[in-house]
């Protein structure tokens, strides 16, 4: 929508509840959008709001409600996405890869060496 600058707030009333085998994992108040990018097909521009949340793997039930309405969003035909996020994982999975290959080695090393002095004896 042109006018619109980076980070305008547009007012939205919605409830967000995501939930794992009946057991609620998230459940956010959602009061107002922030615009973050504009795709550029057909004027698309991405909003955001909440706090980012992390999920396991696995099936979520995800259930977004307006409580009051999101006129602006219904207006625009909003959509939601919930994204994935790897960044937070890459290097903590890259150490223990790391590490685990350490010990694997030290163990084989460990028994090499006990050998060779068992067989010195």
């Amino acid at each position: 929508m042109p006018g619109l600058e980076p980070h305008d707030f547009i007012k939205c009333d919605l409830s967000v509840v995501i939930a794992k085998a009946g057991t609620l994992v998230v459940s956010q108040h959602i009061d107002a959008l922030d615009r973050r990018s504009e795709i550029g097909w057909a004027y698309t521009q991405q909003y955001v709001s909440g706090p980012s949340f992390h999920l396991n793997l696995g099936m979520y039930d995800a259930t977004i409600s307006a409580v009051g309405g999101c006129p602006s969003a219904a207006v625009r035909g909003a959509s939601v996405t919930i994204a994935r996020e790897y960044r937070e994982h890459i290097l903590g999975s890259l150490l223990l890869h790391v590490f685990i290959w350490v010990l694997i080695l030290g163990a084989v090393l460990g028994l090499v060496i006990l050998e060779v002095k068992r067989g010195a004896r």
